[in-house]
This record gives C-alpha cells, sequence and structure tokens, in this order.
C-alpha cells in the first residue's frame, strides 16, 4: 500500500522499516542516511534510493541509541548504557562497511547527546555532567575533564571553536529549563601529561561547586 499523501505540495517519497525499536535519531553521513533505533541497532540506507546498506550494532550491553554524530570517516552513537561507541567506515561506495572502533563506558547513567569539535567530543548526561573526550590516533577516546553544573539531566548539546579564544565554546540545555554556555580550552585537545590532564579534570569539577 503507498503512503498516504500529505496536504499541499510536498510529495511522500518512501516508508523505510528495519528497525527493532523506535527509530531514535537520524543522520546524513555522505551518501548514506543512518537511522538508530531504541533497540539499540543502527542502519545505514543508501541514496538515491535508499536500500538498506549494511546494520551495525551500538554495544554488547544492549542499550538503546540516544544520538548519533559524525566526523570524517567515523560515526559515533551514546545510548542508555551511558557507553560512547565508535565506528570506522571502510571502503568505498559500493562496498562501504562500518567496524567498531572504541566503546568505552562514559558515564554511570544514559549518555543522551554528543557533538564534536575538531579532536574534543562532549557527551551530556542523565547524571547531569558533561563529558569532555580527546579522541586519539587509533581510534580510542581519552577522557579529558568533567563538566558539571546543571540541576537536571543534560539534553542536548553543541559546541563551537573560537579562534581568538584558542578554545571551544560549549553550549548545553538540560531539563532544569537552563541553557548554559561554558568555555573549554583548547590545550585539551593535545595529550600534554597525565599530570597536566589531571590538573584541568580537578579545575572543571572545582567550578562545579561554585
Amino acid at each position: 500500500m503507498p503512503p498516504p499523501q500529505p496536504q499541499g505540495p510536498c510529495k511522500a517519497l518512501a516508508v523505510l522499516l528495519d528497525h527493532a525499536g523506535s527509530v531514535s535519531s537520524l543522520l546524513l553521513c555522505g551518501e548514506f542516511l543512518l537511522s538508530a533505533s531504541m533497540g539499540g541497532d543502527i542502519v545505514a540506507w543508501q541514496q538515491p534510493d535508499l536500500r538498506r546498506f549494511a546494520w551495525f550494532g551500538h554495544s554488547e550491553n544492549g542499550g538503546s541509541i540516544k544520538a548519533l554524530v559524525a566526523a570524517g570517516g567515523q560515526v559515533y552513537a551514546v545510548g542508555s548504557d551511558g557507553h560512547v561507541a565508535g565506528w570506522d567506515r571502510l571502503g568505498g561506495r559500493t562496498a562501504a562497511c562500518w567496524t567498531l572502533a572504541c566503546d568505552v563506558k562514559a558515564h554511570d547513567m544514559a549518555v543522551l547527546c554528543l557533538c564534536i569539535v575538531r579532536d574534543l567530543l562532549y557527551t551530556g548526561s542523565a547524571d547531569k555532567t558533561i563529558g569532555l573526550w580527546r579522541r586519539q590516533s587509533g581510534d580510542e577516546l581519552a577522557k579529558v575533564g568533567v563538566i558539571g553544573g546543571h540541576e537536571g539531566p543534560v539534553k542536548c548539546i553543541q559546541a563551537s571553536w573560537c579562534r581568538l579564544s584558542n578554545g571551544c565554546m560549549v553550549y548545553s540545555g538540560s531539563l532544569d529549563k537552563t541553557i548554559r554556555v561554558w568555555w573549554v580550552p583548547g590545550a585539551l585537545q593535545h595529550d600534554n601529561g597525565n599530570e597536566q590532564q589531571q590538573q584541568q579534570e580537578k579545575s572543571f569539577k572545582g567550578s562545579e561547586s561554585e
């Protein structure tokens, strides 16, 4: 049965069905549309005909996926299990596949959102905090800080690079009905040793109680 036609000039072109649970996130990634579900699966649909091209999963823990983001040839997903998982895209247009590159426990509670700027990945969680992660060679994620201050789960997050201040402006929205703006120094992009990293984490945590 063809899909019902909407009113006005719009036209329904397709209905895509292939998920184990309700669809929770969409991401355009080159010639592919990626869709994720509460069942923990990700489906790659190839344009222009939107045929199912590939299927891959979030993690072995079976958590539902809350958000997707892409950077270069990598795709990251976060979900209810508190994990961040990343996949590398391999192969060309006709032989593309996604292989699991990293899977880390990012928060004790569900991760609800994420974004990427340069080599920094930010995660917002139901535990009311924002995690800061550096994307390293070898596709690993290294934790470089935690931002606290919200009084409710962090539901959405965006960030932009500021050349003048050599850092990132981070914007987070929460169930506490606030949008908070943070500045993250650009030095966190570089690995300058565990001691400096610990000092940076401490400084972020110290700002939570202010």
